[in-house]
C-alpha cells in the first residue's frame, strides 16, 4: 500500500508544492531511479545484516520517504532525501520478499511467492484508493503521514525467523 501511495502521488505533492514550472519534479524522478539501482545490493545486505534487520530498516526509510513529502513537499532537501531513500528501499523490499517467501515456504517457493504478489497486488490497488479519499477529505499532506504512520505499523510485522526455519527443522 505505502509503495502504491508514493508512486501515485509524490509527483503530485512535490509539483503542487514547488511549482509547475520548477526542475524540483523531474530532479525528483531522476533521482529516485538513479538511487533505485543500489537495489541490486539486496543480497549482500541480506547475507551480512539478515532479513529482520534489512525489513526494519527498509520499512522505515519508506516510511521516512513518505513523510518527508507529507511534511515538506517543497523543500528541496526533504524531496532530495525522499527521493534518495525511497528508490534503494523499494526496489530491495521487492528482492527482500523474495528472499522471504522462498525461506518460509521453500517446498513451494512459487506458492509462496505468488502468495506475496496477489497481497502487493491488492495494496497497489487499495492503497492509492485510500489514500486518494483521505486527501480528498483531510489534503494530500495529511494523506503521506497518514500513510508513514501505516509503514511504521508495518515494521510490527517483520519477518519471523522461527517461523522461517520451521519447514527445514521437521522431520522427514
Amino acid at each position: 500500500m505505502v509503495g502504491a501511495v508514493y508512486w501515485a502521488f509524490a509527483v503530485e505533492a512535490v509539483a503542487s508544492a514547488a511549482g509547475a514550472e520548477s526542475v524540483l519534479t523531474p530532479l525528483f524522478w531522476t533521482l529516485m531511479g538513479l538511487a533505485g539501482t543500489a537495489g541490486v545490493l539486496t543480497g549482500h545486505a541480506i547475507g551480512r545484516f539478515g532479513l529482520r534487520r534489512v525489513h526494519a530498516g527498509l520499512f522505515a526509510g519508506i516510511g521516512a520517504a513518505v513523510a518527508l513529502l507529507g511534511l515538506a513537499p517543497g523543500s528541496l532537501p526533504a524531496v532530495l532525501v525522499s527521493a534518495v531513500l525511497y528508490g534503494p528501499c523499494f526496489m530491495a523490499g521487492s528482492g527482500l520478499l523474495a528472499v522471504w517467501s522462498h525461506q518460509v515456504f521453500p517446498e513451494q517457493p512459487a506458492t509462496g511467492f505468488s502468495g506475496t504478489v496477489f497481497f502487493l497486488g491488492l495494496g497497489t490497488l487499495a492503497g492509492p484508493a485510500v489514500a486518494g479519499a483521505v486527501a480528498a477529505a483531510w489534503g494530500l499532506r495529511f494523506a503521506l503521514v497518514a500513510t508513514a504512520a501505516l509503514c511504521a505499523l508495518a515494521l510490527a510485522m517483520r519477518p519471523d525467523p522461527v517461523r522461517a526455519l520451521r519447514p527445514a527443522l521437521k522431520q522427514p
